[in-house]
C-alpha cells in the first residue's frame, strides 16, 4: 500500500527499470490499445492506496503494477477535467469554464479520438459526457466511431443514449457501463484493430447509492450510513474495474494495452439526499492529506485526484514523485502509441506536455509545467451569480476571479481583491501557511505567470461565451431520435449571451419576462438557406408579459399562445450567423415570471 507521509510525500515502492523498447518503432498495426477508466467526484483520499479506510483491492493491485503519480492535478470539476483530457490544452481555452450550459468545448477543438482514429484506431465512449447537448455536440460528432452516454446520475435502470437512440437497461449502471465496454473491447480486438476505449464511470458522483453488498461491511465498520455508502459506491466502482481487466488478461491483450485510471475532479461534501452536507469526522475520513476546499474551487483538494498509468512490459511501477496535469494525458498517451499529432491539420496548440520519458525512467524529470485555473462555482468564481451569464468576458478584471499557477513545487493564488498568496506544496499541501515572504522571487515569478495566463485567456476571446446553435445543419436531417441530447434545430434556453432587465439565465433556462425590458438574446449559426419556424417552449408562458421575438432584427408576429409554448409563425433565414431576442411587451396584471427553455425554429414540416 502506498502510504503519505505527513507532509504529503510518499514513500516509494520500488525503483523502476528503465524500459529499452520505444513504442516508436512499432508498426502501425502494432500500436497499444488505450484503456482510459475515469471515475466522478472521486479525491485523492477516495481510494485504497491512499486511505486504508476505503476497500479498493483491484485499483490497489493496479497501482502496484503502474506509474502513479501522487502529484496529480486535474481541474475544478467534471466538464472542465474532460475538456482538458480531450484536448490536451487548458480547459478555459476550450470554451468550458464550468458545467451545464457553460461545458460547450469550441468546435475548432480536436479531441483525442480524432487523433487516434487518423492513426487507424477504433474509439468508443461508455458513461457520462458532459461536454456540451446539441447534437453537433455527441461523442459521435467529435472523433468517437461509436457512444453510449449516460442521460443523469441515475446509478440503477439508467436511461442511455446508445448512438442516437434512447434505452433504458435494468441493472446498476457502473454494470452495465462495464458490460458495454468490455463488448466493445472483444470486439476489436477480435477484428486485430487497436482501440480506444472510454470507461467514464459517474460513480461515486451523487446521489450516493450502491448494492448494500458493498455499503454494508463499511457499516459493520462503524462508520455512518452516509460514508459507509459513498465508500461503496467506490469498492463498487472498483469491482467492475475488475472485470475490464480480466477481460484483458482473458483475451490475452493486456501485455499490449495502456490503462489509465484517473478521476474528473476531487471531492465533494454533498451528497444529494443528506441532511446536512458531510463534514466533521466524516470529511475528514475522505480527506487524510488535509487538503484545503472542495469541488469547483481552485484549492489542492478540488484539483488533486489519484492516477496510475500502467503498459505492462513497457513501463515499470513505481511511483512518479513529480508534478503532471491532466492537460498532459493526451500528449502523452499519443507520445505512447507513436502517433503524430500534426497528422490532424489544422489543430490548435497543446498546453499539456508528454510526460512519456519519466515513464520509461522515474530518473528522469517531468519538465518544467504549470496548471492555471480558476474556481467555477465558489468563491472568486466569475462573478456572474446575479445573472447566470458573462455578457462582457473581456470587461473581466483580473481581480475580481481567484486565480491560481501550480508548479512543481509552490502553487500561487490571485484572490478577489488583488491579494497574492504562495503556498509550498512539498511541505503544506494543505496550503495553510502563505510563503510569499520566505521566497519573494517564486512569489513575483508566479504572480507575473499569473497575471500573463489571465491576459492570454481574455485576448484569446475562447472562453466565458455561451455558444452559437447550429440550424439547418445537414448532418441531422434524417435524425429522428436524439435521447437526451437536444433535437436538431433547437436552441437551449440556458445558452442565452445576453440578458436584460429582470431575467436571468439559470441552468434551467431564461428565467423573468414580467415587465417591458425583460429579454435575453442567442446566436444562432445557419447552415442551410430556407423557411423556417419559430416556437418557443417553456412553462408558464401564459402568464408572463406577451412575448416577441426578434430574429435577424426581424420582428415575427405574437402567435398560438398556451402554458408551456407560443408560435410565432415563419421567416426566411438564409447562410450565417444571426442573432434571436426573446422579449416581453407590456405586462398583464398580475404578470408571473415564465421559463423560457428552448426555441425550436425548424421547417414548418418534418424532414
Amino acid at each position: 500500500m502506498i502510504k503519505f507521509l505527513p507532509s504529503g510525500l510518499c514513500i516509494l515502492l520500488n525503483l523502476p527499470m528503465v524500459f529499452g523498447g520505444s513504442p516508436e518503432a512499432a508498426k502501425a498495426s502494432d500500436r497499444p490499445n488505450i484503456l482510459v477508466i475515469m471515475s466522478d467526484d472521486q479525491g485523492v483520499g477516495d481510494i485504497g492506496f491512499n486511505n486504508p479506510l476505503v476497500r479498493t483491492p483491484v485499483l490497489d493491485r493496479l497501482a502496484g503494477q503502474s506509474a502513479v503519480f501522487p502529484r496529480f492535478s486535474a481541474c475544478p470539476a467534471c466538464s472542465p477535467s474532460r475538456a482538458s483530457f480531450l484536448t490536451g490544452r487548458n480547459f478555459l481555452h476550450t470554451g468550458v469554464w464550468g458545467v451545464g450550459p457553460r461545458a460547450y468545448i469550441n468546435r475548432d477543438e480536436t479531441l483525442l479520438p480524432e487523433f487516434l482514429r487518423r492513426a487507424g484506431y477504433q474509439t468508443a465512449h461508455f458513461g457520462k459526457w458532459g461536454e456540451g447537448w446539441t447534437p453537433d455536440q455527441m461523442p459521435q460528432m467529435r472523433g468517437y466511431d461509436s457512444a453510449v452516454t449516460t442521460a443523469s446520475y441515475a446509478h440503477r435502470n439508467p436511461q442511455l443514449n446508445d448512438n442516437g437512440k434512447s434505452i433504458r437497461p435494468e441493472g446498476w449502471t457502473v454494470d452495465i457501463l462495464t458490460d458495454l465496454t468490455i463488448d466493445f473491447i472483444r470486439r476489436e480486438s477480435a477484428a486485430k484493430k487497436p482501440w480506444f476505449a472510454m470507461a467514464a464511470y459517474i460513480s461515486p458522483h451523487a446521489p450516493w447509492e450502491c448494492d448494500p453488498a458493498f455499503s454494508e461491511p463499511y457499516e459493520r465498520q462503524g462508520l455512518s450510513k452516509d460514508l459507509a455508502t459513498f465508500f461503496g459506491m467506490v469498492t463498487q466502482m472498483d469491482q467492475a474495474t475488475g472485470r475490464l481487466l480480466a477481460a484483458l488478461d482473458e483475451l490475452g491483450i493486456a501485455g499490449n494495452t495502456i490503462v489509465v485510471f484517473l478521476s474528473d475532479n476531487g471531492p465533494t461534501p454533498n451528497g444529494e439526499g443528506l441532511s446536512t452536507p458531510m463534514n466533521g469526522e466524516d470529511w475528514k475520513k475522505r480527506n487524510p492529506l488535509g487538503l484545503r476546499g472542495e469541488k469547483a474551487t481552485a484549492w489542492e483538494n478540488a484539483l488533486r485526484v489519484p492516477f496510475v498509468l500502467s503498459w505492462p512490459g513497457h513501463i515499470a511501477s513505481g511511483q512518479r514523485l513529480r508534478f503532471a496535469t491532466i492537460e498532459d494525458v493526451l500528449p502523452t498517451l499519443l507520445d505512447l502509441a507513436a502517433v503524430d499529432p500534426a497528422s490532424v491539420q489544422p489543430r490548435l496548440p497543446f498546453h499539456g506536455k508528454s510526460f512519456k520519458a519519466s515513464l520509461l525512467d522515474a530518473r528522469v524529470p517531468a519538465g518544467e509545467r504549470s496548471l492555471f485555473t480558476i474556481p467555477v462555482a465558489s468563491e472568486g468564481a466569475p462573478p456572474d451569480s446575479s445573472k447566470g451569464i458573462i455578457e462582457d468576458p473581456a470587461g473581466l478584471a483580473y481581480g475580481q476571479v481567484q486565480t491560481s499557477v501550480t508548479g512543481e513545487r509552490f502553487k500561487y493564488h490571485s484572490l478577489p481583491g488583488g491579494q497574492g498568496v504562495l503556498y509550498d506544496l512539498e511541505s503544506d499541501p494543505g496550503e495553510s501557511a502563505d510563503v510569499s515572504s520566505a521566497h519573494p522571487d517564486v512569489a513575483r515569478k508566479m504572480a507575473a505567470e499569473c497575471r500573463a495566463k489571465w491576459d492570454d485567456l481574455l485576448a484569446a476571446r475562447r472562453c466565458f461565451q455561451m455558444p452559437a446553435t447550429l440550424i439547418g445543419d445537414p448532418r441531422f436531417r434524417d435524425l429522428k431520435d436524439c435521447a437526451i441530447y437536444v433535437r436538431p434545430d433547437i436552441v437551449p434556453g440556458n445558452t442565452a449571451r445576453k440578458v436584460a432587465g429582470t431575467v436571468t439565465c439559470p441552468f434551467e433556462g431564461a428565467k423573468g419576462f414580467t415587465q417591458p425590458g425583460d429579454s435575453v438574446e442567442y446566436a444562432i449559426e445557419v447552415m442551410t438557406a430556407g423557411t423556417y419556424a419559430v416556437s418557443v417552449e417553456g412553462t408558464g408562458l401564459d402568464q408572463c408579459a406577451p412575448l416577441v421575438v426578434k430574429v435577424g432584427g426581424k420582428t415575427l408576429p405574437p402567435g398560438k399562445i398556451s402554458p408551456t409554448k407560443v408560435d410565432f409563425g415563419s421567416l426566411e433565414l438564409g447562410i450565417g450567423r444571426s442573432e434571436i431576442v426573446v422579449a416581453a411587451a407590456a405586462p398583464p396584471a398580475n404578470a408571473s415570471p415564465a421559463v423560457l427553455r428552448q426555441i425550436q425554429i425548424q421547417p414548418p414540416k418534418s424532414r
